[in-house]
């Protein structure tokens, strides 16, 4: 006997206690990745010290999981075109980090 959730892409076999996933169909479960405070300051042309103190001082969007800063790639982007356009200055159409 097979069940088959088509919202997460999985069957399940009674018999035999398996699980299949489905490469096919989309995850509800994926995210973006996190990138570390070194790869953050690299995007952001910072110092990796730096982009730490933003982060501890809520001015960078972030996570600190344990003793570790992690940030997304998505977010710095928004942050930075935030800080673009509160400055005034025009940012290049279509450009991200």
């Amino acid at each position: 006997m097979q069940f088959q959730n088509t919202n997460l892409g999985v069957a399940i076999s009674k018999n035999r206690e398996e699980i299949q996933v489905n490469s096919h169909m989309p995850s509800p479960f994926k995210c973006e990745p996190l990138i570390d405070a070194k790869r953050a300051a690299e995007l952001l042309r910072l110092h990796p010290k730096t982009v730490k103190r933003l982060a501890k001082l809520a001015i960078l969007p972030a996570i600190k999981i344990g003793r570790v800063w992690r940030f997304r790639e998505s977010e710095l982007d928004a942050w930075m075109t935030a800080q673009l356009q509160y400055s005034g200055h025009p940012s290049p159409k279509g450009a991200t980090l």
